[in-house]
């Protein structure tokens, strides 16, 4: 009797599975539909949702309702994207075809709320890379969970693309296996943002800040920045120059406070990536508003700072711990008719970077080897 892979057995079909299910959740989908064998070794093990990307709120209740269907063994999923965004790009396998759709009029669930209750069903042992966009909520705030309460100790990569506000960072839950931070969006940084970093992820590598827009909204950056570039110099004067400090003061407007702020990151950074919000004017504005004369003194402190150590962008900085400083260029100003372009952009590209990491390749943190200016 010839051999068939429905005859092989379950232990070398789940190899098989794990190795064919590496795309966006459609292929451990299409599986699920093969036999009731394949269905059941998929539900059983979770195989068929180890990467999942899930596009749309309808999808992330039916995503939800899988999760829920299911024990907790076999809710394994290692490497997760979730958006609120739906439209051309929504081809995943998690986001439109092996998730049950929930009728439009019956999705009446916040985006934040299904967020806190997928990351709880999920095993928290399994996940390693995530990627969070919904530009249009807010994260952590008084009314709402408290996103990342939960512990997840195998998280290696975490991209955060929301209206993040300081609260989000106290009530972040630290993961200790942390490598890869990517604030894509904020709304406030904590005034003592380093010491949020030390304390979420104190074996952190790598740290970008994709859409710093004023140094009011942006904790101690500045500090960090200064401290980051000059580690030494950092140790024997905790405080930055009177220069810079008359900049970046005339800027933000900030008191001091007595509360003990850490400027310093994880020893174990080593790349920086500190980037801008693309900035939109109206067409019928002809002159620079507060707002935009605000953000354009800030990259230009921001750039002082790092500059101060006779750096440029990309930057190599010489020192024991071989680290990298990249200040990325003002994105040019676009009109108020290019935002909804921006914002696919945008996703279009977080979601590429995810896919990449999944297949174990360092997009958008080789810095070294892009075209920067």
């Amino acid at each position: 009797m010839p051999t068939t892979i429905a005859s092989l057995p379950a232990e070398l079909l789940l190899d098989i599975f794990a190795i064919a299910c590496t795309d966006t959740g459609y292929t451990g989908c299409c599986l699920t539909a093969v036999s009731q064998r394949f269905r059941a070794l998929c539900t059983g093990s979770g195989v068929d949702i180890e990467n999942v990307v899930v596009n749309g709120v309808e999808k992330m209740e039916g995503f939800l309702a899988v999760l829920e269907r299911r024990e907790k063994r076999a809710r394994r999923v290692k490497n997760l994207l979730l958006t609120d965004r739906v439209g051309i790009e929504d081809t995943g396998a998690g986001g439109n075809h092996c998730v049950a759709s929930t009728s439009s009029e019956t999705c009446t669930t916040s985006p934040v709320l299904l967020l806190d209750q997928i990351l709880r069903s999920v095993s928290e042992h399994d996940l390693r890379i995530l990627t969070i966009h919904l530009p249009h909520y807010r994260l952590a705030i008084p009314t709402s969970p408290s996103v990342f309460s939960t512990p997840f100790p195998s998280l290696t990569d975490l991209t955060l693309y929301a209206a993040l506000d300081f609260r989000f960072f106290e009530a972040f839950y630290p993961c200790p296996s942390l490598k890869r931070l990517h604030i894509a969006a904020h709304n406030q940084l904590p005034k003592d943002f380093g010491g949020s970093i030390n304390r979420i992820a104190p074996h952190l590598t790598h740290l970008r800040l994709s859409a710093v827009r004023s140094l009011s909204t942006s904790g101690n950056l500045p500090e960090v920045l200064r401290a980051y570039s000059n580690p030494v110099d950092t140790i024997h004067n905790a405080t930055i120059n009177a220069k810079d400090n008359r900049l970046v003061d005339s800027i933000a407007n900030t008191n001091n406070d007595a509360i003990p702020i850490n400027h310093e990151l994880p020893s174990s950074v080593h790349t920086l990536i500190i980037g801008f919000i693309t900035f939109f004017q109206s067409c019928v504005a002809r002159r620079l508003g507060r707002e935009q004369i605000n953000y354009l003194q800030t990259t230009q402190a921001l750039r002082q700072l790092a500059d101060s150590s006779n750096h440029k962008p990309p930057v190599s900085i010489a020192n024991a711990g071989g680290r990298k400083l990249v200040v990325c260029p003002t994105p040019a100003i676009r009109s108020q008719g290019d935002i909804e372009e921006d914002a696919r952009e945008c996703y279009t590209r977080l979601r590429m970077e995810w896919e990449e990491r999944v297949a174990g390749r360092e997009a958008g943190w080789d810095v070294m080897h892009q075209s920067i200016s």
